[in-house]
């Protein structure tokens, strides 16, 4: 059935999907423009950090730890025991470790700890 030329318009179904794709489109830009995902990503650093040396400090204190004393020789040896896989930083990918005394640092300046 043709509707008259005066009851053209959008159904309420058409306009509720256009609003829902103007709001995702909003949630994903804002953020950006604001800088909020670079300091999300800074915030996610410094944690993984603290996550870490907390994990050093464990090993370091394991009965299971293959050299009683000394933390471990990379942070790859934490894994599986203390992470299921290699953190790594959400920007640079990698940090940067120093096994005597357990330091970890990143590259991206802006997320030291």
């Amino acid at each position: 059935m043709k509707r008259p030329e005066s009851e053209r318009g959008f159904t309420l179904l058409e306009l509720v999907v256009a609003i829902t794709m103007i709001g995702v489109m909003t949630g994903i830009a804002v953020p950006r423009f604001l800088g909020l995902d670079e300091s999300a990503e800074a915030a996610a650093c410094r944690q993984n950090q603290g996550a870490i040396q907390s994990a050093c400090n464990m090993y370091l204190l394991d009965d299971a730890n293959p050299n009683p004393g000394q933390y471990p020789g990379q942070i790859g040896d934490l894994v599986p025991r203390y992470f299921d896989a290699e953190p790594e930083c959400p920007s640079t990918g990698r940090y940067a470790y120093d096994p005597a005394d357990a330091t970890i640092t990143c590259g991206d300046a802006g997320h030291r700890m």
